[in-house]
């Protein structure tokens, strides 16, 4: 634990197992999301050891998630009372986890949510689990008749049983007190024990006592499977304020605490008498040496064990230092067997705050420790109760580990390692190359770490072995030279390189470059001129006659200080060498690093030119911690730099060296476009020309924790602007597999490294194509599995170079290595396809293209809730992302179809300028031409809450980059209107609905002043005939038409639905409604007008309740024309599916374009559907032309919202699991095949040329 992270603050164990809570843990950087901490019992030591760190896949800040925590068997159950599930706030969620018996592993199960779930009601505070009962208390949920207004509630608890079969853990009973009171507190403490469940309300007014509290007690009815109250317990000495409910249950024992109870507090142990069924008291615990103790606080009972908490126990004048007591059932009576008083008391530690205890186990949490000068970074002692004396001892102190067969005067490395398992499932798939040759070297000794630093150039190669000892001299380092032998083609020895001045301890070979003839190799904790760990990188240059390697200049800070590390990264092009020092001082900013351009003379000595440093340089930014030179390009990371207040997110410098003045000048800060905290972007760059690739090695990404990331950069020549281009990440995606940890990029190829990739490492070979995308193009693993593969790599040209540094050769543990791979040449193209057949028949089929997905995927983000498409470019929103730690104030996704080579890309991703928590933009979206428009209906706009808001985005056509241009919201900026739920654009024309605008709704057209570019409201549109029916709820516009969705309008059918159509009048521009559309075979609830769509004379309206042909919920869709003539719009045919579903929700979104239509069905069987109707031209028949099914996911609720626009259509699936991450969202992309075959000639009579005349 670090500081701050309440590690102990709630803790439970069951056999071999124990989890404690850490509710202001930070996992992946998300602040106060709380964590949860799995220990198991090595039955061979004896030893608790560390085996995994729960957190929700939904993960979001101050969750408390680990508030409450519970296990029985191979199930724990988390709980995270301040979640948020469904945008209710602090409803509280509780976790079920699973231990996986193969692997061992934790993985996350179901997430417990109340059925019946409001604001604030806390549920999860408390947890506890039984074999397949789970019980989760919501003390703060409110009954019916409880005080609303002013707070008190009298609280619930729910009983959650797992089904044998499928493993789910389904709902069952919600317990409440049969004399429940507002502010009871029901559920504030919460146990299960079999078919018998306890319940405290420690606030409880028991017969007019204030506070004196209550516990009542279930038990499962075996024959209805109904949980039924069957006593009320409260203390035979019944006192004000004694605070009792505090509970624990064990088979037919119960406990129940009491901390207010005079004298320190107190507990009491009941037992359910078999015959009568009566639960009887049978104990009263004092606290028998404190009167100040809260004892009672926290207990647990395990057959004939208990432990009771005292956390404010004062222990050698200590306030709050903590206690615990410890009892034991002996001959039918509980008696104390021990007192545990902090064994490490400080004032507030607080230990006792949690208890459990199984078996001869005893587990005490201690929230408030300091360990480590870690301010409440928490503890946990476990305690095991000695078999022969009885006594309680604890297992969790301080233990010595013995190093014997060391030699005096002699340094030694030992490296301390953490292993942390991910429930995170994954494929690895096979290396798409091989290595050519595996380097060693020559003279390998243990720990040499050769490989630790790569660099190739030509036909020359470095290697770094900063562990070398040369000369004896130890761990001095080493770097060797590789030369590719042009007659056998293999990498040959031909140097090992190490500086005249030599000392021990100096890594010399910790980094390492090569250009041409030169190499420059890094010493970062070297001792020039006596200044401690300055740092030191040395430059070698080769004979060209005899071919031999002789050290050249030593470079040095011409500032130096002690532990600069100067010469922790370096890089060398042509006649410029940078030498990075990230730990630099400058100007009183500890940490802020610093980077040292040198030039070589005419006289081939090296010259310092320049230092170089960030204009926004801050403390701990790490400067300078890798550095790439490329012509007079040079690109600098700071991976612990903060951007934008991310903390550690990284950043990278480009300068340019000035061709006038010789200076070197920063030209532009590079940050990755999803910045996240502790993604360290920056700890490895590259440039090469106008590319320069930046790793960010601890990137999470689609929620795969440590799975990494790199980005590409590319020099505009035009501006000469700096852009990102592409955000790499493997095809195969690895928790912990630290991508990004080194890079490298040689003209348009990129090789990024990824050491812990499975526990052996890999790296990747990306190339740009024709079109500017960046592809993977193989996956390069090494042939014996040698660890931390990766940790360095370089390219140039057809060669690769990856390290290995802690390869085994010839039993030598970590004596390293390196291999090299070469680019084969390519295969000759496969031969042309054959032309078609002559007059083959259109297909007209619609095929399955691409799913989009964002670069930034996290957990019920819900992308694809709204889809869009225009043309080639679609727009998709995730409207519960959380943009800047922002929880749901959503984004939107645009993508475009390359037209090469028919991938659709990411492009940009949408946020709100002004973006709030809970703003939901992305909630609807649509898109025209180079216009777009996201609605946040939940917006609070200038003080009104849920006013909403729309936002509209255009297309530069000259940076391509989509640009913020307005922000809409209505001129009468009603409360509570939810403007922007669904919206709409058409060229210069938007409409946007607000259903929940007084008067029944409301719906808002705007327009594109050519003039200043503004988009200005042209109209209010409402209902001519009533004041109900949620008018605005769907929007459409097409040119001068718009049509308006009123869902639950009555029209002789209660809420059967009804949508309206609107036309511009072209002589005064004013909006009139035309005519009001309903259905001809209306039903009550249809919901007529959920889903609305227009397309020149054509409308579509969906209504996803309908029943058809007694098949409840099937749905249908209407379709409207309009006539020419009297401009009447007629209902020309109800669509409906042929395979007519129950319960597929068909219409619930709907789409036209022309003659094709599109309607979802996202609650059909087998994860939803969508199908395509096409008019038929002949008949004018609306005909079934497809049914698609969402390819590759059973729960993705595909179909949810669709769009299609000529041949492009794009239907969602909002639900989709995206490696692992549940509910991320996909959106699918489809384009029908024309397959249309050239008209054949019209037949016509032969004709035949008169010969003329000839002479004779």
């Amino acid at each position: 634990p670090v500081a701050g992270d309440f590690f102990g603050y709630a803790v439970a164990v069951s056999g071999s197992y124990a989890v404690v809570g850490a509710i202001d843990k930070d996992p992946l950087a998300i602040p106060s999301t709380g964590a949860a901490y799995i220990l198991e019992l090595n039955g061979s030591t004896g030893e608790w050891e560390h085996k995994a760190v729960l957190y929700p896949t939904d993960v979001r800040t101050t969750d408390q998630f680990g508030y409450s925590v519970a296990v029985s068997g191979t199930y724990a159950v988390v709980g995270a009372y301040a979640s948020d599930p469904g945008g209710k706030t602090d409803a509280g969620a509780a976790y079920v986890f699973e231990r996986n018996s193969g692997t061992g592993a934790w993985t996350q199960g179901t997430k417990l949510v109340a059925s019946d779930a409001m604001t604030n009601d806390y549920f999860g505070y408390t947890v506890s689990v039984s074999g397949t009962y789970a019980i989760v208390g919501a003390y703060n949920k409110k009954q019916q008749g409880d005080a609303l207004s002013s707070g008190a509630a009298a609280g619930a608890a729910y009983v959650f049983e797992r089904n044998s079969g499928t493993g789910a853990w389904a709902s069952g009973t919600k317990l409440v007190a049969s004399d429940a009171m507002p502010g009871d507190r029901f559920g504030s403490s919460v146990s299960v024990s079999g078919t018998y469940a306890v319940v405290g309300a420690y606030w409880r007014t028991q017969l007019g006592v204030g506070n004196s509290g209550g516990v009542y007690v279930f038990e499962r009815n075996s024959g209805t499977a109904v949980w039924e109250q069957k006593a009320v317990l409260f203390p035979s000495d019944l006192a004000t304020g004694s605070f009792f409910g505090t509970v624990s249950v064990s088979g037919t024992y119960a406990m129940v605490g009491a901390y207010g109870k005079t004298g320190g507090g107190g507990a009491y142990v009941y037992e359910r008498n078999s015959g009568t069924g009566a639960w009887e008291e049978k104990a009263i615990l004092p606290c028998s040496d404190s009167t100040i103790a809260s004892f009672g606080q926290s207990v647990a009972i395990d057959g004939t064990y208990a432990v009771v908490g005292a956390y404010t126990k004062t222990v050698s004048s200590l306030a709050s230092a903590g206690g615990a007591y410890m009892f034991e059932r002996l001959s039918g009576t509980w008696t104390q067997t021990a007192i545990l008083d902090n064994p490490d008391p400080a004032a507030s530690d607080f230990f006792g705050i949690s208890v459990a205890v199984n078996g001869i186990y005893a587990v005490i949490g201690c929230n408030g420790k300091y360990p480590a000068s870690k301010s409440m970074a928490g503890a946990t002692y476990l305690y095991k109760r000695n078999s022969t004396t009885g006594a309680w001892e604890n297992k969790t102190a301080s233990q010595s580990v013995l190093i014997t067969g060391l030699t005096a005067l002699t340094t030694y490395y030992f490296w301390v390692r953490a292993k942390v398992t991910s429930s995170s499932a994954y494929i690895v798939l096979s290396a798409s190359s091989g290595a050519i040759t595996t380097v060693t070297p020559p003279s390998g000794t243990a720990t040499l770490t050769f490989g630790c630093a790569v660099a190739v150039s030509g036909s020359y190669a470095v290697v770094g072995a900063q562990l070398k000892d040369p000369l004896s001299v130890a761990n001095a380092g080493g770097a060797y030279v590789l030369e590719l032998s042009g007659t056998t083609e293999e990498w040959e020895h031909k140097a090992v390189l190490y500086p005249a001045d030599a000392y021990a301890g100096d890594t010399f070979g910790s980094s390492v470059a090569v250009s041409g003839t030169y190499a420059v190799i890094g010493a970062s904790t070297c001792d020039p001129g006596g200044e401690t760990g300055a740092g030191a990188a040395y430059v070698f240059e080769r004979n060209s006659s005899t071919g031999a390697w002789t050290q050249g200049t030593k470079l040095v800070a011409s500032d130096a200080a002690p532990f600069d590390t100067f010469g922790y990264s370096v890089s060398v092009s042509g006649t410029y060498a940078i030498v990075g020092a990230y730990n630099r001082k400058r100007l009183g900013a500890a940490n802020s690093g610093g980077a040292y351009v040198f030039e070589r003379n005419s006289g081939s000595g090296w010259e310092h030119k320049a230092v170089l440093y960030p204009t926004d340089a801050c403390v701990n930014d790490g400067f300078g911690c890798s550095v790439a030179v490329s012509g007079t390009y040079a690109v600098v990371g700071a991976s612990i730099a903060d951007p934008g207040g991310k903390a550690d997110a990284g950043a990278a410098y480009v300068f340019e060296r000035n061709s006038g003045t010789g200076a070197w000048e920063q030209k532009t800060k590079l940050v990755a476009s999803d910045a996240m905290p502790n993604d360290y972007f920056g700890y490895s760059v590259s440039v090469s020309g106008t590319y320069a690739v930046v790793g960010a090695y601890v990137r999470t990404q689609l929620g795969v924790v440590y799975s990494g990331g790199a980005y590409v950069f590319e020099r505009n020549s035009g501006t000469g602007t700096w852009e990102q281009m592409a955000g790499l990440y493997p095809s195969d995606l690895v928790t912990f597999s630290r991508f990004g940890w080194s890079v490298s990029v040689s003209g348009t190829c990129a090789i990024v490294g990824a050491l812990s990739k499975s526990g052996v490492g890999g790296a990747y070979i990306y190339e740009r194509n024709s079109v500017g995308a960046w592809e993977e193009k193989a996956i390069l693993t090494a042939s014996d599995s040698t660890a931390q593969f990766g940790i360095s790599v370089s390219i140039d040209g057809t060669y690769a170079v990856v390290g290995a540094n802690n390869k085994t050769v010839s039993s030598l543990n970590g004596a390293g290595g390196a291999y090299v791979f070469e680019r084969a040449a390519p295969s000759p193209p496969p031969p042309s396809p054959p032309p078609p057949a002559r007059g083959q028949p259109p297909t007209g089929e619609w095929e399955h293209k691409a799913v989009l997905y964002p670069t930034d995927a996290y957990a019920s983000d819900f992308f694809g809730y709204s889809v869009a498409v225009s043309g080639t470019y679609a727009v998709v929103g995730a409207f519960f992302s959380d943009p800047g730690g922002k929880t749901s104030a959503g984004a939107a996704y645009v993508f475009e179809r390359n037209s090469g080579t028919i991938a659709w890309e990411q492009k940009t991703k949408l946020v709100a300028s002004d973006a709030m928590p809970n703003d939901y933009f992305g909630y609807s979206v649509s898109v025209s031409g180079t216009y777009a428009v996201v609605g946040a209906y939940n917006r609070k706009q200038l003080g009104v809450s849920s006013s909403g808001g729309a936002y509209v985005f255009e297309r530069n056509s000259g940076t391509t980059v989509w640009e913020q241009k307005a922000v809409l919201f209505p001129s009468d900026l009603p409360t509570g209107s939810f403007f922007g739920n669904s919206v709409s654009v058409s060229v210069t024309y938007a409409i946007v609905g607000a259903y929940g605008k007084s008067g029944g709704g409301g719906a808002y057209v705007y327009e594109r002043n050519s003039g200043t570019g503004t988009w200005e409201e042209k109209a209010i549109l409402t209902m001519s005939d009533t004041t109900t029916g949620q008018f605005g709820y769907s929007v459409f516009i097409d040119g001068t038409y718009a049509i308006v969705g009123a869902r639950l309008k009555t029209v002789s059918k209660t809420n059967s639905g009804a949508a309206y159509v609107f036309e511009r009048n072209s002589g005064t521009t004013a909006w009139e409604q035309k005519t009001k559309l309903v259905a001809a075979d209306a039903m009550p609830s249809d919901q007529f007008g959920y889903s609305v769509s227009v397309s020149g004379t054509y409308a579509v309206v969906g209504a996803y309740v309908r029943k058809r042909l007694g098949v409840a919920n099937s749905g249908g869709a209407y379709v409207f024309e309009r006539n020419s003539t009297s401009g009447v719009w007629e209902q020309k045919t109800v669509l409906f599916p042929s395979d007519l579903p129950t319960g597929s929700m068909f219409g619930y979104s709907v789409s036209v374009s022309g003659t094709c239509a599109i309607v979802g069905a996202y609650s059909k069987s087998g994860g939803g559907g969508a199908y395509i109707f096409e008019r038929n031209s002949g008949t004018s028949a609306w005909e079934e032309k497809t049914i698609l099914a969402c390819p590759d996911s059973i729960s993705a609720i595909f179909g949810f919202s669709v769009s299609i626009d000529g041949t492009y259509a794009v239907v969602s699936g909002r639900n989709k699991t995206v490696s692992s991450v549940s509910n991320a969202g996909a959106a699918y992309a489809y384009e029908r095949l024309s397959g249309t075959p050239p008209p054949s000639p019209s037949p016509r009579t032969p004709s035949f040329r008169t010969p003329a005349a000839s002479s004779p």
